[in-house]
C-alpha cells in the first residue's frame, strides 16, 4: 500500500513524497528511520471528506453498540501504553465497515494535527456529549480513563435498551396478532355476515351498522396512510435534527407517565457527566457550557443548562443556579447543596445519578407490567365488539323462528 506523505528533515528542510508500507503505522516508523519528522501521513489516492464517497458511512451516527466497541478498545489499548495513532490503526481492522470508515478517518486527521476531540467532531461520527468530554480529557491527559468511562456509559444505555425491548417483545407480538385478527373479521367475515343477511331481507342491528360505518369507505386507509406518512416525515425530520425532533423531544419529556421517567433518566445522565467533569477538575461554568451546546438530547435542557451558567456566572452559587430552573427537582439541587458543603460534588452527583437510574428502572418496571394486561384489555374489547356486532344479525334471524 502506497501512502503520501509531508515532513521535516533534521535541517529543516520540508520533504514530500511516496512511501511503500503494508499500514500507517509502518509507513512511520520507515519515515523515522529516514530521520524526517512526519507532518502528515495518508494514504495516496484517499478520497477527501468533502466528497460524497467519504460521507457514506459519516451521513449518520454510529450505532450505540458500535461506539461503544470503539469507547471500550481505545481505552484498552491507550492504557497499556500505545500510542493514539497506532491504537486507531489496530481498531480500523474490525468488521464493521462502517466504524473501520470513521477510524481511518480519524487516523489522517490526526496524522495531519488534529486533536482528537476536533477529528470526532469533523468526521460526524459521535455525539456532541462523547466530544465535549473527550476534549475535556485531552486538556487533563485522561483519554485513556474518558474512553473507558464513555464506554461504560454506553454499556448501561445499551443495557437498558435491551432490557426494553425484551420487555416490550411481548406486548407487541400480542398487538399484531390482535389487529390481524380484527382486519380478519372486519375485512372479510362481517361483510360476508351483512351480505347474507341483506339477501333475507331483515335490517341490521345498530351496532353492526356502527362497525359497519366506522371500518368501510376511504377514509379509514387513507387516514392510515396519512398517519404513516406523518410519523416518515417526522422521523426523517429528527434524524435531520430539524423542527420534526423538536416535537418528538417534546411529546417525549412532556407526555403523561413517559414524559417524567424520560426526564428523570435525562437528570440521571446529566448527573453523571458532570461528576465526570468535576472529578477531571473541570471548572463548573465551562463544564456546563461543554454539557448544554446542545447535547443534552432535549432543547429545553439545553436551554435550562444555559441560563444556569449564566446565573452561576452572576452568582457564583451552583444551588441557587439550578434553582432558577423547574426542569431541575429539589433533591437534585439538594445533593448539589450537600456536594458543595463538604467538598464532594462529584461523589454526591454520581449518587444522586445511581439512585434516579435505579427509580427509573423501578418505575419502567412496574409501567410495563400495567402496559401488557391493558393492551390486552383494549384488544379484547375490540375484539369482542366486532365479534358480536357480526353475530347479532345471526342471533336476530334465529329468533324470528
Amino acid at each position: 500500500m502506497r501512502f503520501r506523505y509531508w515532513a521535516s528533515a533534521d535541517g529543516g528542510q520540508a520533504r514530500d513524497g511516496v512511501v511503500e508500507a503494508r499500514s500507517l503505522v509502518e509507513a512511520r516508523t520507515k519515515l523515522s528511520r529516514q530521520g524526517l519528522t512526519v507532518l502528515v501521513l495518508e494514504p495516496e489516492g484517499r478520497v477527501e471528506p468533502d466528497q460524497p464517497q467519504a460521507r457514506q458511512y459519516q451521513a449518520e451516527l454510529l450505532s450505540a453498540d458500535e461506539r461503544m466497541l470503539f469507547h471500550l478498545q481505545l481505552s484498552t489499548l491507550l492504557a497499556s501504553g500505545v500510542p493514539i495513532v497506532e491504537g486507531l490503526e489496530v481498531l480500523s481492522r474490525s468488521e464493521s465497515p462502517a466504524l473501520n470508515a470513521v477510524v481511518e478517518d480519524l487516523c489522517v486527521k490526526i496524522c495531519k494535527g488534529q486533536t482528537m476531540a476536533a477529528a470526532m467532531t469533523s468526521c460526524g461520527a459521535f455525539g456532541p456529549v462523547e466530544i465535549s468530554l473527550v476534549q475535556v480529557a485531552e486538556e487533563t491527559g485522561s483519554l485513556a480513563q474518558m474512553f473507558s468511562r464513555l464506554a461504560n456509559r454506553l454499556r448501561e444505555l445499551v443495557t437498558r435498551r435491551n432490557n426494553l425491548v425484551s420487555a416490550l417483545a411481548y406486548p407487541a407480538v400480542i398487538l399484531v396478532v390482535c389487529v390481524g385478527l380484527l382486519g380478519l373479521l372486519v375485512g372479510y367475515m362481517l361483510p360476508q355476515f351483512t351480505s347474507i343477511f341483506a339477501t333475507l331481507g331483515n335490517d341490521l342491528p345498530w351496532l353492526t351498522r356502527l362497525v359497519l360505518g366506522l371500518t368501510s369507505g376511504p377514509w379509514l386507509p387513507m387516514a392510515a396512510l396519512l398517519v404513516l406518512m406523518a410519523a416518515v416525515s417526522l422521523w426523517y425530520s429528527s434524524r435531520r435534527g430539524g423542527s420534526g425532533r423538536l416535537l418528538l423531544e417534546k411529546f417525549l419529556y412532556e407526555a403523561p407517565l413517559v414524559g417524567p421517567l424520560a426526564l428523570k433518566a435525562l437528570l440521571a445522565r446529566l448527573g453523571s457527566d458532570l461528576a465526570l467533569m468535576v472529578y477531571l477538575g473541570v471548572p463548573l461554568d465551562k463544564a456546563l457550557g461543554l454539557l448544554g451546546r446542545p447535547s443534552s438530547g432535549y432543547y429545553c435542557m439545553d436551554e435550562a443548562l444555559r441560563l444556569t451558567r449564566v446565573e452561576l456566572q452572576a452568582t457564583g452559587d451552583l444551588a441557587q443556579a439550578f434553582r432558577q430552573s423547574t426542569l431541575f427537582p429539589e433533591a437534585f439541587v439538594q445533593m448539589v447543596v450537600v456536594g458543595l458543603e463538604v467538598g464532594r460534588l462529584g461523589n454526591f452527583l454520581d449518587q444522586y445519578a445511581r439512585l434516579a437510574n435505579l427509580e427509573t428502572e423501578l418505575a419502567l418496571d412496574n409501567l410495563l407490567g400495567l402496559l401488557e394486561p391493558l393492551i390486552l384489555m383494549i384488544l379484547g374489547l375490540g375484539v369482542g365488539l366486532v365479534v358480536l356486532s357480526a353475530f347479532l344479525p345471526m342471533y336476530q334471524v334465529l329468533s324470528q323462528f
